[in-house]
């Protein structure tokens, strides 16, 4: 019983650890999806950010490319100006017009590196964002996968051991989420080094190759039209994209997160229908063991009594046996003294009452439950009716023999 009682308690016990350890694993669920809704919206105004500071540094480099070619035309301009100092009044005029054709030309130059620099900065950050978003949401689909993984892995094959299995997942939280953090600072890294670079090979290229003014404005038309097309077409096509893809990414996530569910809870219920069997066999064994000692602790109680039984019965025997033949023993001796006192009182014709007295007192000596005073009254009347007829018969005897005698 003692052994049964101890199995149940083992078993609620791991019963218990059981729950208590599939609750856990629920928990660090919710907190790994906390951590990975905190970790996107850090992600997100890590990107803001980045794309403030670029959209900054961008600027400051457009504004010193623009002053240095402002700076370059005005020296051209002085030069020009310095050697046609001695000109006539038709070469006055001919400046004039020069310079307001050069300011002209500066301001349709500022224009178009302003629109430009405008047209970059969008269209880059545009698609470094998206290509920042779709990298991002790729490496967050695989690393959930993978963790998910690992961790219903790790679920199944350290369950036992809720401390050290918590430990592990923080380790290995903590870890990701390093890992996350260097990823994504090298991509981000990466993406602002190549577009700067790539402006600056655009705007050698610009300065290298001197574009006449109508070619320019041309130019400049077509890179309007083309701007307006691209800021009314490409802000949607890339939010209608990352929506599709975030939803289908959303969509497969949840489905592998609800399949890793069911599998979870299988088996959990698995885990319990073994747990539950398990239990099912150590009762009945115990039961078995149980009406096994029972039966044979019966039996042996059972020997044991009759063997005492035995034992007693011939112990009392024995005593019965002593009993019977002291009483016995008694009896006779009793029985041999009255015969005494009644043979020597016999001849006597007349009892007195000292000799009653006598007999009294020799019946409270007897010891023997048989005698008693009648007992020694009928006694007496045998032995004085017995000796009369002895003497009867001596006297007939004594007078046939006396007879015969006188007869001779």
């Amino acid at each position: 019983r003692l052994q049964l009682r101890s199995d149940l308690d083992k078993m609620n016990k791991e019963m218990t650890a059981v729950q208590e350890c599939y609750l856990e694993v629920c928990r660090e669920k919710d907190d790994l999806e906390s951590t990975l809704r905190k970790t996107i919206e850090k992600e997100q105004q890590a990107q803001e950010k980045i794309k403030q500071e670029l959209i900054q540094q961008l600027e400051k480099e457009w504004q010193s490319k623009l002053d240095q070619t402002i700076k370059a035309l005005k020296k051209k301009t002085s030069d020009c100006c310095s050697q046609t100092d001695q000109v006539t009044a038709m070469d006055v005029i001919a400046k004039k017009e020069m310079a307001i054709m050069l300011e002209e030309q500066t301001r349709k130059i500022r224009q178009d590196l302003e629109q430009e620099k405008e047209t970059a900065i969008s269209g880059g950050l545009k698609k470094l964002e998206v290509e920042l978003e779709l990298k991002y949401c790729e490496n967050i689909a695989k690393q959930v996968e993978t963790a998910v993984q690992n961790a219903r892995h790790r679920w199944l094959e350290e369950m036992p051991d809720l401390a050290e299995y918590k430990a592990h997942v923080r380790a290995e939280q903590k870890k990701w989420e390093e890992q996350q953090d260097i990823t994504v600072a090298r991509r981000i890294s990466f993406a602002i080094s190549e577009a700067k670079e790539k402006w600056k090979n655009e705007l050698e290229n610009m300065k290298k190759s001197g574009i006449p003014g109508k070619e320019l404005e041309e130019k400049i038309h077509s890179l309007q039209r083309e701007l307006e097309l691209k800021n009314e077409e490409v802000p949607v096509v890339v939010r209608a994209e990352l929506a599709k893809a975030r939803s289908e990414w959303n969509k497969e996530k949840q489905e592998e997160i609800h399949k890793i569910q069911e599998q979870n809870e299988q088996d959990y219920r698995q885990f319990l229908d073994d747990h539950r069997n398990k239990i099912n066999e150590v009762l009945a064994a115990a039961k078995e063991d149980f009406v096994k000692q029972k039966t044979e602790l019966l039996l042996q109680k059972e020997t044991e009594l009759q063997t005492c039984l035995d034992q007693s019965r011939r112990e009392w025997a024995a005593q019965e046996a002593r009993r019977i033949q002291l009483e016995i023993y008694q009896y006779e001796e009793d029985i041999l003294t009255v015969l005494e006192f009644l043979l020597k009182d016999t001849q006597k014709e007349h009892v007195s009452d000292s000799e009653n007295k006598q007999l009294l007192e020799l019946v409270s000596t007897c010891s023997s439950k048989w005698v008693s005073a009648q007992y020694f009254e009928k006694l007496k009347a045998c032995i004085q009716k017995a000796f009369r007829d002895l003497l009867s018969l001596a006297i007939e005897n004594a007078n046939s023999e006396w007879e015969k005698r006188n007869m001779a």
